[in-house]
């Protein structure tokens, strides 16, 4: 019930989402390496880039998130909107199979390794996902409003 009303909503207004917000739907296919001294970070730049380690070596063996070690650094096919802010300039910007000079944040110095690059594309799980979104922003707007009326509607009882 909840889609049909987002969709006889919202539906129209998807396509016209979509292109003002093209540039948050790009995707990469990213692996990382998050070490803690930077001074490894680099010399770990300078190892993958001379094809001493592989990258996905290197992050089996220094990475400090046991996860990610297990996975040989990989992090998924992720969207630039769910990449942080800070590094997502970073990891658009990189050539696809080469490795990332050290990024430092508060986690620690950041290589990355971008596999692919995809182009922002409007698949029927981004509709359904930008519905939601539409629906659920609707729905705060709704809900906020009627709180605020609810208690101005108190307070005029109030005073009478």
């Amino acid at each position: 019930l909840r889609q049909k009303l987002a969709h006889e909503m919202f539906a129209e207004k998807v396509e016209k989402f979509f292109a003002q917000n093209r540039v948050k739907f790009e995707q990469v296919l990213l692996y990382q390496i998050v070490v803690a001294d930077e001074n490894l970070a680099w010399e770990l730049y300078h190892q993958i880039q001379e094809e001493e380690i592989s990258f996905y070596l290197a992050a089996k063996i220094y990475d400090i998130e046991e996860s990610r070690r297990y996975q040989c650094g990989y992090e998924g096919r992720l969207y630039r909107w769910k990449i942080r802010p800070e590094i997502s300039p970073t990891i658009f910007a990189a050539e696809t199979h080469v490795v990332t000079p050290p990024l430092m944040t508060e986690q620690g110095s950041h290589l990355f390794w971008v596999e692919d690059c995809i182009p922002a594309q409007l698949t029927s799980e981004i509709r359904d996902e930008i519905l939601k979104q539409m629906f659920d922003e609707w729905l705060m707007a709704e809900y906020t409003y009627l709180l605020l009326n609810a208690d101005t509607t108190q307070k005029d009882k109030g005073s009478n």
